[in-house]
C-alpha cells in the first residue's frame, strides 16, 4: 500500500569484494532516473573498498505512494505538506543511521548527497553530530529559487497557476519577503520561528549549524536544475569549504564519476 511505501525505508547496499576501508551513506536526488546513475557511483566506490548504503528518500522511486509521481511531492505547492515531507525525509535518514550504529556498521558517518540528497544531507548534518564528513554534489540552497526558476520547478509553477497553495502571491513577493528573514542563533530558534515553511527546510538556514568537520562541494558548471545563486549561497553559508567545479550540467557532470570518485576517496583518507 502507499502507507507501507512511506513507512518502510528501502536501503540498497553495495559491499566491497575485499575488506571494507570506509562506509558512505549516499542520498539520491529527486525522482527515479538519477538513482541508476548513483548506483554506478556506488559500484565503483565498492570496487575500490568503500561500502555504500543508499536509502531511498520517501515519495521517490520505490517509495512513491499511489497517486503521486516520483519525487514531485517535494515540489508541490503546499507549504505545510512540503515541510512535513522534508522533515519525514530527515527523520528517515537519521533512523537509518540509528540502525547502522546499533548493528555496528558505521563508526564516523560520511554523508554523500546529490541534488535533493545534498540538501537533505546538509539538514541531517546540522542536527546529527555523528556526521563527520559531508560530500555535496550538484546541490544548493534557497529552494524557493528552484521552485520559481528551475525547469524542475515547472511542476510547482503549473499547480500554482491552477490555484495551488503558496505563501505569497507571486515570485516577486516571495523573494522580497524571504530577503528579510533574520539569521538564527540556534536550531531551536529557527524551527520555532514564525517564518514561512520553506525557511524551515532551506539548507542555507541550517548550514551555519552543520557539524561535519570536513566538507567537499562539487558544483556543476552548467547546472540547469540548481540555479547558480542557489549553489553559491549554500557554499558560502557552509563557510566556503573545499570546492570542485565539474565540467557539465546537472546530470552530465556525473559522467566524470571516475575522477569524482578518486577525488572523494582522497578526501575521505585525509
Amino acid at each position: 500500500t502507499s502507507d507501507e511505501n512511506l513507512r518502510v525505508v528501502d536501503v540498497f547496499y553495495f559491499e566491497p569484494i575485499h575488506s571494507i576501508k570506509r562506509t558512505v551513506i549516499m542520498l539520491h536526488g529527486l525522482g527515479t532516473r538519477n538513482v541508476l546513475y548513483l548506483t554506478r557511483f556506488a559500484q565503483l566506490m565498492a570496487f575500490l573498498g568503500t561500502a555504500v548504503f543508499l536509502p531511498i528518500i520517501p515519495y521517490n522511486f520505490t517509495r512513491t505512494p499511489t497517486g503521486f509521481e516520483s519525487g514531485m511531492a517535494f515540489i508541490e505547492p503546499d507549504p505545510k505538506g512540503l515541510l512535513e515531507r522534508w522533515q519525514h525525509a530527515v527523520l528517515d535518514i537519521r533512523n537509518v543511521l540509528d540502525v547502522m550504529e546499533k548493528k555496528e556498521l558505521i563508526d564516523d558517518v560520511t554523508l554523500m548527497g546529490y541534488s535533493l540528497g545534498g540538501m537533505l544531507a546538509t539538514l541531517v548534518s546540522a542536527f546529527d553530530e555523528r556526521v563527520k564528513k559531508l560530500i555535496l554534489i550538484a546541490t544548493g540552497g534557497n529552494p524557493h529559487r528552484i521552485f520559481w526558476e528551475s525547469p524542475v520547478g515547472r511542476y510547482f509553477r503549473e499547480r500554482v497557476s491552477k490555484g495551488g497553495k503558496i505563501c505569497f502571491r507571486d515570485k516577486d513577493s516571495c523573494y522580497r519577503a524571504l530577503e528579510n528573514i533574520p539569521t538564527f542563533s540556534s536550531l531551536e530558534e529557527l524551527l520555532n520561528s514564525n517564518t514561512p515553511p520553506c525557511v524551515k527546510f532551506d539548507p542555507t538556514r541550517f548550514a551555519p549549524f552543520v557539524k561535519a568537520e570536513k566538507i567537499i562541494f562539487f558544483q556543476a558548471a552548467f547546472d540547469h536544475v540548481i540555479p547558480k545563486e542557489s549553489a553559491e549561497s549554500l557554499w558560502k553559508a557552509l563557510g566556503k569549504p573545499r570546492r570542485k567545479i565539474l565540467a557539465g550540467g546537472h546530470v552530465t557532470a556525473l559522467a566524470t564519476r571516475t575522477l569524482m570518485v578518486l577525488r572523494i576517496l582522497r578526501f575521505l583518507k585525509n
